[in-house]
Order: structure tokens, then sequence, then C-alpha cells
């Protein structure tokens, strides 16, 4: 298959088979933002070797960077059960997915294709008196008085008053720590 339109659109149909069992709306979302990534991308030519093997490995690395490989996550998938849905093996997954993860330069964290919480989680911030610190922390710390930070593309932090689906949140984790 050398066709680039037709290439993407099968392996958007192999992911689309594991993302609808195995992941939620959202890490869905962030398989097909990269398949689209990857389609886009001169280094990698995504028409080259086996369309499943690619799919397999977007859903590998977005498992991996989403943490789903730690069986304390709810989502939890181990590298064996991916590479058996794909009728691949656990190694051409993760080499392939270590590949995409150099050639487009990602990581854990990465706001594109990680949840927020893992963002804030791996995003490390240094406010105006010296004080470095996670972005949950800084998080944790304005929601006290009903505020919030985002990081904006050029690294800096804006603090904005809570929207109500925000406060809901706070509140519901705040009755689970009781």
């Amino acid at each position: 298959m050398t066709d680039k339109a037709e290439c993407i659109e099968e392996i958007r149909e192999l992911l689309h088979e594991f993302t609808e069992d195995r992941f939620d709306d959202e890490l869905s979302e962030f398989a097909n933002r990269l398949l689209d990534k990857l389609g886009r991308m001169r280094k990698l030519d995504i028409t080259r070797g086996r369309p499943h093997i690619w799919a397999g490995a977007i859903a590998y690395l977005i498992a991996r960077l989403n943490f789903l490989f730690d069986q304390a996550n709810p989502l939890y998938m181990s590298g064996d059960e991916i590479a058996a849905d794909f009728d691949a093996s656990k190694s051409s997954l993760a080499n392939k997915a270590g590949m995409i993860e150099k050639q487009a330069r990602l990581y854990r964290g990465h706001p594109e294709f990680c949840r927020s919480e893992i963002t804030d989680m791996m995003t490390i911030v240094k406010l105006p008196h010296g004080i470095v610190m996670p972005m949950t922390s800084l998080k944790e710390k304005l929601a006290e008085s009903g505020q919030t930070a985002d990081v904006n593309k050029d690294g800096s932090i804006d603090i904005r008053k809570m929207n109500q689906a925000e406060i809901r949140q706070y509140e519901e984790r705040l009755a689970a720590k009781k």
C-alpha cells in the first residue's frame, strides 16, 4: 500500500477497533491526534511497514505516555495484551513506539498526548519568588482560594478563577480524602 491517505485510513480503522474496547474517549482522541501528526511528518514514512504495526505502536505509545502499564491505573493493560490485540510481537510495537517517540519528540507529560493530571504532575513551575514545585501542588494551593493555573505554550502561567466544574472536582477530591 503506497497511497498515504489509504494507509492512514487503514491504520485509523485498526486503531478504532482497539480503542473502542480498550481506551476511553480521551485516550482515543490522543491516539487519533498522534496518527494525524505522524501522517504530516516527513521524517516518518507511514506508508512503509505494516499498518497493524503502526496502529499497535501508536496504541502502545499512548498507553506508555499515560501510565496504562501501571497496575494501579483503572485502565491498566500490559504491553503483551496490546501486542496480542494487534497480532504483533511486543518488541516490534515497543521498538516502533520508541522510534515514533524520538522522531516526534514526545515525552511523558506531553500536553497533546497525555491526560491533564499527568501533564500537571510532570510540569515543574518556578514561581516569581524562586520556589519550584510541580504544577499539581500549585493548583492545589490555588484551589484553596478558588483559583487555578494554566501553562501557556510559551511556558508562562496564567492564574484564573475556577469554573463550576473545576470547583466540583476540587470538592469531590476533598471529600474523597476525608
